[in-house]
């Protein structure tokens, strides 16, 4: 019998795999191999994020807890704004995420509070990393943290 976690892992990788079906059927050549290769890697532990260094210019890795969902790299800043990766990106959005051995130039942005796809973020990294599951109260890390998303098309 499959426990709650199992059926939601089930559920999202066929999500994805739905996904990559629409975007192969549109002939959408250049973002398919990059969805299927990260679809692969979702259950990895952690995302390698390279930022601008805001004043040195210079580049800026971070090891960081990721949840990819849609196409998109979501992360918890626990620093909020105070973060040097998130006052970097401020200044230059343009980012490279590494997962595993693949990595990709993207585009990150801050998400505003309140909005679904920011209540989306705090769910799937909580749900990763501390067990939440609908019903239950997200942790205190997800309630605070300020949620960023990284575009992989």
């Amino acid at each position: 019998m499959l426990d709650l976690e199992q059926v939601t892992e089930r559920r999202a990788q066929a999500h994805r795999r739905e996904v990559c079906r629409e975007l192969r059927n549109r002939a959408d050549t250049a973002v398919v191999p990059l969805c299927e290769v990260f679809e692969r890697l979702a259950n990895e532990d952690f995302a390698y994020l390279t930022t601008r260094g805001r004043r040195s210019g210079r580049a800026h890795t971070i090891e960081i807890w990721f949840a990819l969902h849609d196409r998109r790299v979501y992360l918890l800043s626990g620093g909020g704004e105070h973060a040097d990766w998130v006052r970097n990106l401020r200044k230059d959005p343009t980012v490279r995420v590494r997962i595993g051995t693949q990595s990709t130039a993207a585009k990150a942005r801050l998400l505003r509070a309140g909005t679904p796809e920011d209540q989306l973020a705090r769910e799937l990294l909580d749900g990763k990393y501390q067990d939440w599951r609908d019903g239950k109260r997200l942790s205190g890390w997800a309630r605070t943290a300020l949620p960023v998303a990284i575009d992989l098309n």
